[in-house]
């Protein structure tokens, strides 16, 4: 099995759990990035448990790592590794994998009907979709720069104008009237009072 060229896939041994400030935990997980495909080496991800979330990504996580160390696994094995009993070997979830996946959860979920390609649709899209659930969810563009490791503001060509929620209450922003006082219009003095 080959890692990922540019960005070093994250292993058993990048992820860490939290309790309280004290390791080992299921509530809290820190993944350390080793390296990524825009130079940036030694960063952080940190999630905690969303109480209210369907799908618990720091669970997931907990049971992605317990499968590996369960199954013969080390420390230096990719998280993208699962164990198949039919061959008795290690395999790994590739792109095409996750392309496949993701365009059959868009039909099962019936998103195709409500005009999503799945054909359009690739691993990009996930980190796509990461950028615009962020904006909809009121978070500042700073935290998600942080948070997709964005060093500029090149995730904003993720945020769609045509996401009507984006743009709730701006007509009646644009339309309230501000008093000011253009400075530049001031004559000064010429330093009498």
């Amino acid at each position: 099995m080959k890692a990922a060229t540019h960005t070093k896939q994250f292993t058993v041994a990048d992820v860490g759990f939290w309790k309280d400030k004290k390791v080992l935990s299921r509530k809290e997980a820190t993944l350390k990035i080793t390296n990524q495909k825009n130079g940036k080496m030694g960063q952080t991800i940190h999630h905690s448990k969303a109480d209210k979330a369907n799908v618990n990504a720091v669970a997931e996580l907990n049971e992605k790592v317990h499968h590996l160390l369960s199954n013969r696994g080390n420390k230096s094995q990719l998280l993208s590794y699962y164990w198949d009993d039919a061959s008795k070997q290690w395999q790994t979830v590739t792109p095409k994998d996750m392309i496949t996946e993701i365009r059959t959860c868009i039909k099962i979920l019936g998103l195709d009907k409500a005009g999503i390609d799945p054909d359009l649709v690739g691993v990009h899209s996930l980190r796509a979709d990461g950028a615009m659930t962020l904006k909809l969810a009121g978070i500042d563009d700073i935290m998600i720069m942080k948070m997709g490791h964005w060093s500029g503001l090149t995730f904003t060509m993720y945020i769609h104008n045509q996401i009507g929620h984006l743009s709730k209450g701006l007509a009646e922003k644009m339309a309230t009237t501000h008093d000011f006082t253009n400075i530049a219009a001031i004559e000064p003095t010429n330093g009498n009072s």
